[in-house]
């Protein structure tokens, strides 16, 4: 298995661990935008296919160890950080992120000036043109979760 199989199967198993109503159906939808294969970034991060899941579980893990050392200073704390409502928010605070990325082939100088084609990704924000906070947020309602917490 590759790794950016290994990444969809554990983030799919975190947010079925949550045991939130209708997480099916945005796993679903998750595939259908492209998510396990969008990159997280154009340029910058993980701009890579899969690398929006990698950032979301490297997000996911950096949360969950802040929460341990809270907790661990401030045991009266738990309550008030609970896993389900931080395993939502940690991985799929980008979901917005999963549509509006296209692989397209541009031609550049190389290192000698030859041009060359090289494929890079592009950005489309026409589709709910918000900030990617509340895009996320509206995308995860369409999808049927509840975000109460």
């Amino acid at each position: 298995m590759s790794q950016s199989d290994n990444n969809k199967q554990r983030f799919c198993e975190l947010l079925r661990a949550t045991g939130r109503e209708n997480i099916e159906y945005v796993i679903e939808d998750l595939e259908t935008y492209g998510f396990f294969e969008a990159p997280a970034s154009v340029r910058n991060h993980l701009n890579t296919p899969g690398g929006l899941v990698e950032h979301s579980l490297n997000v996911y893990d950096a949360a969950v160890m802040l929460r341990e050392g809270i907790i661990k200073r401030r045991p009266d704390m738990e309550k008030a950080l609970p896993m389900d409502a931080l395993t939502l928010a940690s991985l799929l605070h980008d979901v917005c992120k999963a549509n509006i990325y296209r692989l397209v082939t541009r031609k550049r100088k190389n290192e000698i000036g030859m041009w060359e084609e090289v494929q890079e990704y592009e950005v489309n924000y026409s589709q709910l043109p918000i900030g990617h906070g509340e895009k996320s947020v509206v995308m995860l309602l369409r999808m049927g979760l509840d975000l109460e917490d």
